[in-house]
């Protein structure tokens, strides 16, 4: 339950633009600080621990936190892991790199079922297109991650 609280703890550090803070707290969770984390929670902090580390600047060791959940994801083959693998490469990739990532996350997340994870992907897509000027897209991807969220009853989230 601990363990549990400290995710939820830091979800909302990560939702809040508290990335210094999600990381501390996903660092531990996640196996990558002084510890070994904890086995259930590992797989759910590691896709936030990558974007708190990417947040923060601290892209080597998001790019090695990453390696690691992406191989635990290819021995799974669930699409929502490998959609929130795919979702990583993303925040890690230069500009339009990271637009084919984001689309391929989507293809995956649109055969899974965690549709909380969906609307932050798109939410971090649309950012991700408004950093890259391209406006239209951009409107369109952020609207619906505000629609997921607000029909989740998290319209904070957004």
């Amino acid at each position: 339950p601990a363990a549990l609280a400290q995710w939820a703890l830091a979800f909302l550090d990560l939702s809040s633009g508290r990335f210094a803070a999600a990381a501390a707290r996903l660092r531990a969770l996640a196996g990558f600080g002084p510890g070994h984390g904890h086995r259930a929670i590992r797989h759910l902090a590691t896709p936030h621990y990558v974007e708190a580390a990417v947040r923060t600047g601290d892209t080597r060791v998001a790019r090695v936190a990453h390696a690691d959940y992406e191989r635990w994801a290819g021995t799974v083959l669930s699409p929502d892991d490998l959609a929130l693998s795919a979702r990583c490469r993303a925040l890690l990739a230069p500009g339009e790199d990271a637009v084919d990532h984001y689309r391929t996350a989507l293809d995956l997340h649109s055969r899974g079922t965690r549709d909380f994870e969906r609307a932050r992907t798109e939410l971090l897509f649309g950012s991700a297109l408004r950093r890259l000027r391209r406006r239209t897209e951009a409107r369109d991807r952020l609207h619906s991650a505000l629609e997921a969220f607000d029909s989740f009853g998290a319209p904070h989230c957004a």
